[in-house]
């Protein structure tokens, strides 16, 4: 039996996608969706998928084009078949794919509780980060914390050599000293 046409057999790459994942319809995945996506791809197959590649495949970017059989070949291993050809022939013979509806955006009930959390968790970052500002301010350093003296060497000729004394033990750990 004949492989399907391209567009029909990435169509059921798009649904087993979809289905392995269990995160729901393509259609609502949001980018950060299809990074994670391009990151699990690349940890299992080793191969690195582009965000806007994955998009094209997709459809969330409109494309003329047919994707790449390396890239047909990394989402078959994916899936956990040898390539795009081993995926073409055993998927060839399965019942014709289900449509599904998308769910209306508006009927799409949002957990109530995410927004006052995240308030209260950028509040708290907030504060924790006025709190460490607060504690790390440190009193500036006064001219008599160091000790810098220099030294002429006079030689019959030129040129003549310096020797610079200086003391800046008082400086911080994280501070550097510099003589210009």
């Amino acid at each position: 039996m004949s492989s399907p046409p391209i567009p029909i057999a990435i169509a059921k790459l798009k649904v087993q996608l979809e289905t392995q994942l269990g995160w729901g319809s393509s259609e609502t995945w949001s980018n950060y969706d299809v990074e994670r996506l391009s990151e699990h791809i690349g940890q299992q197959t080793g191969v690195s998928l582009s965000v806007s590649t994955l998009k094209r495949v997709l459809g969330k970017v409109d494309s003329k084009s047919t994707p790449s059989l390396t890239t047909l070949n990394t989402l078959a291993q994916f899936l956990g078949y040898t390539d795009w050809r081993d995926f073409q022939l055993k998927t060839a013979e399965t019942a014709a794919i289900p449509v599904e509806q998308p769910v209306p955006v508006s009927l799409v009930k949002k957990p109530q509780w995410i927004i006052p959390w995240l308030v209260l968790a950028l509040l708290g970052i907030f504060l924790l980060g006025l709190v460490s500002f607060l504690l790390r301010r440190e009193t500036p350093y006064s001219p008599t914390d160091f000790r810098f003296s220099s030294s002429t060497i006079r030689t019959r000729g030129l040129p003549n050599s310096v020797v610079f004394s200086y003391d800046a033990t008082k400086a911080r750990d994280d501070d550097s000293v510099f003589i210009s």
